[in-house]
């Protein structure tokens, strides 16, 4: 099953706690609105090798400005805040009126994030129990009204159930690129948009 972040996947749909998707274009993360739904029994044997972590592309920074760097920070202390509080709402599962105001100040389709929660998790029986490590990130992409935020993660311990039963839900590359948006309107702090699963490829190739 995908999550509509990250993970929610976020890391949730995303959760997402977080939304994991098909491997789009770097810059323009895609989502899907309901989490994974399905499990395979005939999927390929995922590889976990920890070399495959590697890590951020050597002098990354030097592509951005002071200011840019500074919003990129800040956009990733939200999405690491969004992270942890959406963990723990899809771990319990339920559309609670604390669940419903953390999803409103951290995303910016925080209805989509509430049906989500309310129909394949409240409803449905799915719970996060145990949710993807970060590993490390670095900025894709700086704009004045959204980030790009490339996390390397590891999914080698997720643990996604339905009504009890554990769910076949990881990806091919264990330890394989997550690509998160962050957005940014007037007068209102860095809130999660969308993200995508890059499964193509590990973190270090």
């Amino acid at each position: 099953m995908r999550l509509s972040y990250h993970l929610v996947s976020l890391t949730l749909i995303a959760a997402l706690s977080g939304s994991l998707t098909a491997c789009g274009g770097e810059d323009d993360p895609q989502t899907k609105p309901s989490p994974r739904t399905t499990t395979s029994t005939n999927a390929p044997s995922p590889s976990n090798d920890s070399s495959e972590a590697g890590g951020p592309p050597s002098g990354w920074e030097d592509k951005f400005t002071r200011g840019q760097l500074n919003s990129y920070n800040a956009a990733l202390r939200r999405w690491e805040q969004y992270t942890k509080l959406s963990n723990e709402i899809y771990r319990k599962g339920k559309n609670t009126p604390k669940a419903r105001k953390t999803l409103r100040e951290y995303s910016l389709f925080w209805q989509r994030d509430v049906a989500t929660l309310a129909r394949d998790f409240d409803k449905g029986g799915v719970r996060i129990e145990v949710p993807e490590e970060p590993l490390w990130t670095y900025a894709k992409s700086v704009k004045p009204t959204y980030v790009v935020i490339v996390q390397c993660t590891d999914y080698s311990n997720i643990k996604y159930t339905k009504n009890g039963d554990v769910l076949d839900n990881k990806p091919k590359h264990l330890i394989t690129p997550f690509v998160v948006r962050m957005g940014k309107v007037e007068g209102e702090d860095w809130k999660f948009e969308r993200g995508a699963l890059k499964d193509k490829t590990s973190c270090v190739a």
